[in-house]
């Protein structure tokens, strides 16, 4: 008894309307082109006597390269803000009191946040904001902070 042939499954089959790529050598993602298209791009070649300024190769690169070269140029942490040093250096710059009611979020290109809830502390922070901003560069090094954002909540 000979075996029956199976049907291709559904899923092999592309979806209507989609458009279908293969993975090339490079692994880079090249549309596939039906043979109307490449008819058509071969009669546009014939007519003008030039290759289409347009490849289905060109600008193509995998996803790899991209994050790689993404992730290289990002800034990289500085162990030096870490949470636990940016909560020390807050004791000691601000005092005990403000200290325990506010807290040093960050130092992001040169501003310090800080955070709060009561409206009171947010008065006095933003009062005292030059003492403060000498007192932190102080306690961070040189001329790290120039400026204090005080968020509410």
């Amino acid at each position: 008894m000979a075996a029956r042939k199976q049907p291709p499954s559904p899923s092999s089959f592309p979806e209507p309307g989609r458009k279908r790529f293969f993975i090339d050598r490079d692994d880079r993602a090249v549309r596939y082109s039906s043979k109307t298209e490449r008819d058509r791009e071969q009669a546009m070649i014939d007519f003008f006597g030039a290759q289409p300024i347009l490849s289905l190769r060109a600008n193509m690169r995998s996803m790899d390269s991209i994050l790689s070269e993404i992730t290289s140029t990002l800034p990289h942490e500085d162990d030096t803000l870490s949470p636990e040093v940016l909560r020390a250096g807050w004791e000691r710059a601000a005092g005990a009191f403000i200290s325990s009611q506010a807290e040093l979020l960050s130092i992001v290109k040169g501003t310090a946040t800080i955070r709060t809830s009561q409206p009171a502390i947010r008065y006095e922070l933003t009062r005292q904001k030059n003492t403060l901003i000498a007192k932190l560069c102080a306690e961070f090094g040189g001329e790290s902070i120039t400026g204090i954002r005080i968020l509410h909540g």
